[in-house]
């Protein structure tokens, strides 16, 4: 059975409209576009990672090597599209490494690591140095409000390098199926002390406005 697809030529916006339309080549035929190459080209995209390696807390901790913070009051959700770590130096004692979920109520920035936005930048690369444009703060070696509570599992990591030819990279796309709400945290996780100055990681996420 035949079936007719309407569009219209280039891209457009469905903002107002009732009915939204496939947007079309000049020859017709249907445009499509990979969700996340979309957003980096729509502006809204951005990776944070350490600039240098550091030490994990042993357990669940306000302490991270690596976190978003989304203040509250910033007007926009996070989406998650990755997150990850690696580790260069061997654990004292094998461990599991965490994706945790905290909150952060007040409507300042958690301020260690954030004022400068050194470690930050915008996909869609061509920011003037700490002007990226991101409200989501993505804070290294910082304190955050509370212990939050681990809901993903990223790996686990032992003593023992020796074996494997390079440490492994600890990450998993979630493909922005982890929305990061105004007040909340996100962070990197160990339930072993890592060896020292040994962990880097890094986040890549989305920002949408949220609307009323």
């Amino acid at each position: 059975m035949p079936v007719r697809i309407l569009g219209t030529v280039g891209a457009h916006s469905q903002a107002g409209q009732r009915r939204g339309f496939l947007s079309l080549a000049r020859n017709g035929s249907m445009v499509c576009q990979d969700a996340f190459a979309a957003a980096v080209e729509r502006g809204r995209c951005f990776a944070g990672a350490n600039q240098t390696g550091v030490t994990t807390s042993a357990g669940l901790s306000a302490t991270t090597a690596l976190g978003l913070v989304n203040p509250a009051g910033s007007g926009v959700v996070g989406r998650v599209w990755y997150a990850g770590c690696v580790f260069k130096v061997a654990f004292a004692a094998a461990g599991t490494v965490w994706l945790a979920a905290g909150t952060d109520t007040v409507a300042t920035q958690v301020t260690a690591g954030v004022a400068a936005n050194t470690n930050v930048r915008n996909l869609k690369l061509g920011g003037t140095g700490t002007l990226q444009g991101n409200k989501v703060a993505c804070v290294f070696s910082a304190s955050l409000q509370q212990t939050p509570v681990a809901i993903c599992l990223l790996g686990v990591c032992f003593t023992d390098f020796t074996t494997a030819p390079t440490a492994p990279t600890l990450g998993r796309w979630f493909n922005g199926g982890i929305i990061v709400m105004p007040g909340a945290t996100l962070s990197i996780q160990t339930s072993t002390a890592s060896g020292a100055a040994s962990c880097v990681a890094d986040f890549i996420w989305e920002e949408q406005p949220i609307l009323d």
